[in-house]
């Protein structure tokens, strides 16, 4: 929906006009919006066209605004473990370190099996505003607590990493929460 523009802020400007959509993937009543960039295109989560409230920035609409599927998909996840760049890594090696990871899966028994640390690859992802692929080796924190101790969690995934053939030395591991804006096609999850 076309709408004025009635405050400059970010790179809106005043009187302007602009088309307007809320966002489908922002979970319900945040009634954030995104309007198309100056090229035409509906911005990706990392555009300064993306997630502003409507309210005080432009005039109240005539009628309900459209909501528009901006093609990411949102995630907010908050675990115990380390992040692992893998730009630029073929997929036939994180293949490799997937393969790495189910098999050392495969050898624990409950109730740690239940609990075992997951690994993630986000590939080109937006996490926490910045575009980047990595892959998350952690658990879960709700399954943390399944474990009975932060002394297994961290065996656990230094023997994730060693099998990975990654040095468990050179990542820390922590409690790290992110917001993820992934593209539908470009996530998938080892657990």
């Amino acid at each position: 929906m076309k709408l004025k523009c009635i405050r400059t802020k970010g790179p809106f400007i005043e009187h302007e006009v602009y088309d307007v959509a809320f966002i489908y993937e922002f979970p319900v009543g945040a009634g954030l919006v995104m309007a198309r960039e100056p090229s035409g295109d509906w911005p990706a989560p990392d555009s300064d066209y993306f997630a502003w409230e409507i309210h005080n920035l432009f005039e109240t609409p005539a009628k309900p605004i459209e909501i528009i599927q901006c093609g990411y998909r949102w995630k907010h996840v908050e675990y115990y473990g380390t992040e692992i760049p893998i730009e630029g890594i073929a997929k036939k090696t994180i293949k490799k370190m997937e393969k790495a990871y189910f098999n050392l899966r495969d050898r624990y028994a409950p109730p740690v099996a239940r609990n075992f640390p997951g690994i993630e690859f986000y590939e080109s992802s937006i996490i926490d505003n910045r575009r980047q692929s990595v892959a998350i080796v952690g658990i879960y924190m709700d399954s943390l607590c399944g474990l009975g101790s932060f002394d297994i969690a961290n065996e656990l995934l230094a023997a994730i990493l060693n099998e990975m053939q990654i040095d468990p030395t050179q990542h820390e591991f922590r409690h790290l929460e992110r917001e993820i804006w992934t593209q539908h096609e470009t996530i998938y999850a080892a657990h």
